[in-house]
């Protein structure tokens, strides 16, 4: 069975607290992700993400004056990398979130997206499908 571990990224995008959402925005549009995790004292604190931004700035928030940490998911969920995918799916698709950090010991190792584990665990079950389906024509 497949980990997180093996399908997480490690260039993870990482902003403070006190950065402002402009600042946020600006880098995620930079790596072209749609989340970033905030870390303080070198550890996880919350993570941001372009949805935040929407609603923050649909809500009336300044993007160049409000700091991250008046929008960001606070304390938000996380796994170690030996997580299964599907466990990681599982917790993500109950949480209604897309990203999830991948933490040892507090501190983060990287980071994973709904999108990444579903097209990891698709990719093995396409495979089949498409060998299947081939074999039956031929």
């Amino acid at each position: 069975m497949s980990t997180v571990e093996e399908t997480m990224s490690r260039a993870v995008l990482k902003v403070r607290p006190e950065d402002t959402l402009e600042q946020g925005a600006q880098a995620m549009i930079e790596r072209r992700t749609g989340s970033a995790v905030v870390i303080k004292a070198g550890r996880l604190v919350g993570i941001v993400t372009e949805r935040d931004v929407l609603r923050a700035v649909a809500n009336g928030r300044v993007p160049w004056s409000t700091k991250i940490s008046e929008v960001m998911t606070h304390d938000p969920h996380s796994v170690e990398p030996d997580t299964t995918t599907n466990d990681a799916i599982e917790l993500m698709l109950k949480g209604g979130f897309r990203h999830l950090p991948i933490c040892v010991d507090g501190c983060l190792v990287g980071l994973v997206s709904l999108r990444e584990l579903l097209k990891a665990e698709a990719l093995p079950l396409a495979g089949s499908t498409i060998a299947g389906n081939s074999s039956m024509t031929a």
